[in-house]
């Protein structure tokens, strides 16, 4: 799966690991979040990237992201998941000019800070 965006010079195609890439980075920059989980907990339609906890599903309303997380012991979980909805949704749509449906985040961990 790959998209490809067309304009009056040709066409551009992203793949899904470029969009996982530009998620992951967004998610690491977070408060709260240690790290992405070495794998997701299930499997769904679309790309998934097990050695990274990120999937990424394409439709035609848009894209949509799975992201498995390790947060923080001691953290507003709630708030800490809803900046990491905002910032990967800015930051594929900005860099990418894709249209993000859903950012879903699994907290998969909860870790204490040593």
């Amino acid at each position: 799966m790959s998209i490809e965006l067309n304009n009056k010079y040709g066409s551009i195609i992203i793949s899904p690991e470029i969009i996982a890439e530009v998620a992951e980075n967004a998610t690491k920059q977070c408060y709260g979040i240690i790290g992405l989980t070495g794998k997701p907990a299930k499997s769904f339609a679309g790309l998934l990237k097990p050695a990274k906890g990120i999937g990424v599903a394409d439709s035609p309303e848009g894209v949509t992201v799975d992201l498995y997380v390790i947060i923080q012991y001691g953290v507003n979980m709630v708030a800490v998941a809803e900046n990491v909805m905002d910032s990967v949704k800015f930051q594929i749509e900005s860099q990418l000019n894709l249209q993000v449906v859903d950012v879903n985040v699994h907290i998969e961990q909860v870790r204490i800070s040593q």
